[in-house]
């Protein structure tokens, strides 16, 4: 127990903004679980369908599809709700082409996001441990094995949204 207060006590500052970093992300993970379980709770796919069915004719629909999809590729919604929610709301033909493009669309957002700005983000803030773990045989781009769509560099951008449109292989 003196060795944990001991190591407690005597942290660098590096090693402060790190474990507050995590505490940080930590409860913005479960407060999003947390407003994601009671905002999309049972009748989620009715509210969805409610919601979406406003926009019914609008010219507005396509929009809120896509902003609706990305948002909730955020906080882990399911995404065969949203896509019966769209078939539902704008008819078959409709709502799949809506749900696809808007799926194709979000899985663009999200990866940019993840190898963009916040990369850096944490390329900045993580400093030599995380250049250590991302090397390392454990880390997951590395022990698992790649998708036929994940690009091997961040110049090929286009290839995340595109294996997404066709599909597996």
């Amino acid at each position: 127990m003196r060795r944990l207060l001991d190591f407690i006590l005597n942290m660098e500052a590096r090693r402060w903004r790190a474990a507050l970093a995590t505490a940080l992300l930590l409860g913005a993970t479960l407060g999003l679980l947390a407003i994601g379980k009671s905002q999309f709770g049972l009748a989620a796919e009715e509210n969805l369908e409610a919601w979406l069915q406003g926009y019914r004719g609008s010219p507005w629909a396509f929009l809120a599809t896509v902003v609706l999809f990305i948002a909730a590729a955020f906080i882990g919604a399911p995404q065969f709700i949203l896509i019966a929610a769209c078939v539902v709301a704008f008819g078959p033909s409709l709502g799949f082409a809506y749900s696809w493009t808007a799926t194709v669309i979000s899985a663009g957002v999200t990866y940019w996001l993840g190898r963009g700005p916040t990369a850096r983000l944490v390329d900045r803030f993580g400093g030599r441990t995380m250049g250590r773990l991302k090397g390392s045989p454990a880390a997951p781009s590395a022990s698992c094995p790649r998708p036929p769509w994940s690009p091997s560099s961040a110049g090929q951008w286009w290839r995340r949204p595109a294996g997404t449109a066709s599909g597996p292989r």
